[in-house]
């Protein structure tokens, strides 16, 4: 029973994350608005704060627009590039044990 409790509570959090981050979206003015809300809700739903890049694919490039150490317009790794351009056609779901570090 105490399992499906903090489930619950876990299930609870991360809808008020979400919800949060949603209206956090929603009001942002600009950019660099819309950078900070998701920046803020992904600390939010991880519960901690490790570093966050934002990252632009397009046209066989991936180009760090925004990220929770200020470092932005760099190019990322080929190794990552490529797993974001093959994950980017379906639904992206990214454990920290999956990214390739390049």
């Amino acid at each position: 029973m105490a399992g499906l409790v903090r489930q619950e509570a876990r299930v609870v959090s991360r809808e008020r994350a979400l919800r949060g981050a949603g209206v956090e979206l929603v009001a942002a003015a600009g950019h660099e608005q819309v950078a900070e809300a998701a920046i803020s809700a992904v600390h939010r739903l991880l519960a901690a704060e490790p570093p966050v890049r934002l990252v632009l694919v397009s046209e066989g490039a991936a180009v760090v627009e925004a990220s929770s150490d200020g470092a932005t317009g760099g190019r990322v790794g080929q190794g990552t590039c490529d797993w974001l351009l093959q994950e980017r056609s379906g639904s992206l779901r990214v454990l920290h044990s999956d990214h390739p570090l390049t």
